[in-house]
């Protein structure tokens, strides 16, 4: 997109300069240096006034500043005349149209167009002051020119305007302004001596033309008139504004467009409801090497999406996220968008072309709640009812302030949980305990964290916060450190099995071994007494380190525990394949105990970790009849709120 904006700017006819919201000129165009004559390695980075008059440019910076207070300027998207100063001194009128755009980082940047408005003003000084030249005037190229009597009939007029076709063999000024009557343009100029028409579309030659028409009353009831075509600058501003409202590489329109609707079109925000669709559908290398897929796959759920009858506008926010608007009338209430987000998943389905049909919807309302109608505020709420859709695994979320405070909170989580790792997230530790005579033989070792700002944050927030921003093994890293030192600086912990948590991704990783070594070694901790817990998970790559590393580690004199036994995968090869310690069965099960099914399931898993070599630790043990059970199930050990719940160390009992 560079080079097409580059190309536009270089070759405009009229001069183009953009400036910041504090009136600093950041892009100077050709056409901007040779009308106002200075190079534009001089101008950038200097304040706009240096192209103003003095009294012009005393004021200018408080209109700046009362626009970016107030919002309200008569100039944005309107042309008009203004005095200029060229780099020598000499002032000159021109023709200003100022538009308004934001940059990829939201600063907002002002546009000025800028047309010379010189030869118009030494034409109209000719026709007040003689009507013999106007056979020399067709060198003032877009300018069209005549002199009229009060019935319209032409007395004298240049190439340009005759050669174009407005008057007919009788030379009778034709009714060809559009939306207007020539006869009214007359009255009004005779009556108020000036008339002039803004941006009237002609078509001259088969082709369209935009024209400035100024009409003005001269001696003898004559009028003059002088028309100055701005149909390339008019073009420019197309591409510009195409360029700006569209994609570059979809070509669908974006959130300018949307932006352009609100100001431009005058929508009304309250008519609608809106709903931002995500799917999931192409691989990351497709993404990059395949740019025709990516752009037909986008297409065609841009094409699906805009399909479902009741949806009016449709705006593409990213590869595969869309922003639409459903006018009201057709939802009577909300609760029937479910229909609109069955007849999307309905299409996707029957589509070939979408590999994975799987996607997320965000849905909101807009009331203005006294903070000014945006569409950054329709785009905020969709964001976040989306992803508090993705969140929690359901296809639609309808926002609300419940929603927002959830996703607020996700985003405070992985903002800060780096920061305060060292500091706020604490060790909890929760007994171990024999079955043979319920005494104390370990604790296992737990994350918490409880934030001055938003309270309790439970581990499973934790996790999911780390492993959204891919820093588990971060994390896991200063778990251990954390767990060592603290084993290290309490007697009781010492000489006690000790179970530390550790992701898949650390335990397929290369580091572990030499991490768990150091840090062991630097707090003078028996390995004897480290035991270390994963999940299945952990086991399932073949192309990880897993195996090697628990191997290596064991011959050290580390122990492992299968956690969550029964809760994921649950395959019995884990139990022959890998050198595992011990098998924690999932709280899952131990609820279920007390029934004959719960009751077989909890025996068997028992039966096969004995055959295997391995003891049996159960979890979430919270009363005496599940104690029973698994005594005369011959478990070996307990773990859960019954025998105690985690508590930090200086509540530890031996």
């Amino acid at each position: 997109m560079s080079n097409f904006y580059d190309s536009i700017f270089k070759s405009a006819v009229d001069a183009i300069i953009v400036i910041n919201n504090m009136g600093i000129i950041e892009a100077f165009s050709p056409s901007a240096e040779k009308l106002f004559g200075y190079a534009e390695n001089i101008v950038v980075g200097k304040n706009i006034s240096i192209l103003m008059p003095k009294k012009i440019a005393m004021e200018h910076d408080g209109y700046l500043e009362n626009y970016r207070k107030t919002s309200n300027a008569k100039i944005i998207g309107i042309g008009r005349e203004v005095v200029g100063k060229k780099s020598n001194g000499q002032e000159f009128n021109m023709h200003l149209s100022v538009g308004k755009a934001e940059d990829e980082s939201g600063n907002l940047k002002y546009i000025g167009i800028c047309h010379d408005m010189t030869p118009y003003y030494s034409v109209k000084n000719d026709l007040n002051e003689t009507m013999e030249n106007y056979d020399n005037l067709s060198n003032y190229e877009g300018l069209y020119i005549a002199s009229i009597d009060k019935n319209g009939l032409v007395i004298k007029s240049n190439v340009l305007f005759s050669e174009s076709g407005f008057f007919d063999s009788n030379k009778f000024v034709m009714d060809f302004f559009e939306n207007y009557k020539f006869e009214h343009i007359i009255q009004k100029t005779l009556q108020d001596g000036f008339y002039s028409i803004s941006k009237s579309s002609i078509e001259i030659d088969e082709k369209k033309h935009v024209i400035d028409w100024n009409f003005k009353l001269a001696s003898n009831d004559r009028i003059q008139i002088v028309g100055i075509d701005r149909t390339e600058s008019e073009k420019i501003s197309e591409s510009l504004l195409k360029a700006k409202m569209y994609d570059p590489i979809t070509e669908l329109p974006n959130v300018n467009y949307l932006r352009f609707l609100l100001e431009s079109k005058g929508v009304n925000l309250d008519d609608y409801y809106f709903f931002r669709a995500r799917f999931e559908m192409v691989e990351v290398n497709k993404k990059i090497f395949d740019r025709d897929f990516l752009t037909k796959s986008i297409y065609t759920i841009f094409n699906l999406i805009v399909s479902v009858e009741c949806v009016d506008y449709t705006i593409q926010i990213s590869d595969y996220s869309f922003l639409s608007c459903v006018k009201k009338t057709y939802l009577p209430i909300p609760s029937l968008f479910n229909e609109i987000v069955k007849n999307i998943s309905d299409l996707a389905l029957s589509t070939d072309f979408i590999v994975n049909k799987k996607f997320r919807v965000g849905f909101c309302d807009y009331h203005d709640n006294g903070i000014g109608k945006s569409i950054d505020e329709i785009l905020r709420r969709t964001d976040f009812s989306l992803r508090y859709a993705i969140n929690n695994n359901v296809v639609v979320s309808y926002y609300d302030a419940s929603v927002e405070d959830s996703i607020n909170r996700i985003k405070y989580i992985e903002s800060n949980v780096i920061k305060i790792m060292d500091d706020e997230v604490v060790l909890y530790f929760q007994p171990k305990i024999k079955s043979e005579d319920f005494s104390v033989y370990g604790y296992e070792a737990l994350m918490r964290w409880n934030s001055k700002l938003i309270g309790w944050v439970s581990p499973v927030e934790i996790i999911s916060a780390v492993n959204n921003l891919d820093l588990m093994e971060l994390v896991d890293k200063k778990i251990i450190i954390k767990a060592f030192k603290a084993i290290s600086e309490n007697p009781l912990l010492q000489k006690m099995s000790i179970s530390i948590n550790m992701s898949s991704i650390s335990i397929n990783s290369c580091f572990i071994v030499g991490l768990i070594e150091e840090s062991a070694k630097a707090f003078d901790i028996d390995l004897d007494y480290i035991d270390i817990e994963i999940t299945e998970d952990s086991l399932i790559d073949d192309s990880g380190n897993a195996r090697s590393n628990i191997d290596l580690l064991r011959s050290k004199g580390v122990s492992f525990s299968l956690d969550d036994f029964g809760k994921g995968y649950s395959s019995l090869s884990y139990l022959t394949s890998f050198n595992i310690n011990y098998l924690k069965i999932d709280k899952l099960f131990i609820d279920a105990l007390g029934t004959y099914r719960g009751d077989g399931m909890v025996e068997s898993i028992i039966k096969i970790a004995h055959l295997n070599g391995m003891k049996v630790v159960a979890e979430g043990v919270e009363n005496n009849q599940q104690v029973v059970i698994l005594k005369e199930m011959k478990c070996d050990f307990f773990q859960g709120y019954y025998f105690g719940k985690p508590t930090d160390i200086s509540n530890l009992r031996g």
